[in-house]
């Protein structure tokens, strides 16, 4: 190089090799202190604008489709519903329990394990008639979803096999299944082709 060519704060006054240039430490060549600069070829991208968490979550939420959202927030309904029944109960109360949270995301794993093999025992339909055995388990997989999605308890699976958390719930609400099946609840399958 026969002139003097400036890179940041440096000025090169000889010959540079590329083995030169591969030591030389690249956070010197940063300029720190003004905006870097965007060239046009820069400008056309191959991949897009970082982006936020909240702009993460947002697209998260987004692509859950609307059935689910509307089951989810079903779900949820009736655990509120009951959670307020519930509340004007005296056994709620017996041996110096304190009211039950009408949002299930209140509770530690513990008590929701707890609470929830409750709920899923004495839940019931608006005509006060038992659900169904799947109405049950949809039930408790719109509470897990909003726990997750909304809430952010991603630890939460209530259907896992080996979960220890929650054993006792999947314990209630396998009884409470048999039960209602043997007593022909929800054995009546609607069909199209079934006659």
């Amino acid at each position: 190089m026969d002139k003097d060519v400036g890179i940041g704060n440096f000025e090169l006054h000889e010959e540079v090799s590329e083995l030169d240039l591969m030591l030389l430490p690249t956070q010197d060549l940063v300029k720190c202190e003004t905006e870097p600069v965007v060239s046009e070829a820069a400008a056309t991208r191959r991949f897009s604008a970082p982006m936020s968490d909240s702009d993460l979550q947002e697209k998260i939420l987004k692509a859950i489709p609307k059935k689910t959202k509307n089951n989810n927030k079903w779900a949820l309904g009736v655990w509120i519903a009951w959670s307020l029944e519930r509340n004007l109960c005296k056994e709620t109360f017996a041996d110096g329990g304190a009211s039950k949270p009408s949002d299930p995301n209140c509770l530690s794993n513990e008590l929701l394990n707890y609470w929830m093999a409750h709920f899923i025992q004495e839940c019931r339909c608006m005509d006060s008639s038992p659900y169904p055995p799947n109405s049950l388990v949809q039930i408790a997989s719109g509470i897990q979803r909003y726990l997750r999605t909304d809430c952010n308890r991603n630890d939460i699976n209530f259907f896992q096999e080996d979960s220890v958390p929650f054993s006792f719930f999947r314990k209630c609400l396998d009884s409470r299944m048999k039960k209602l099946t043997n007593n022909g609840i929800g054995t009546n399958v609607k069909r199209a082709d079934h006659k």
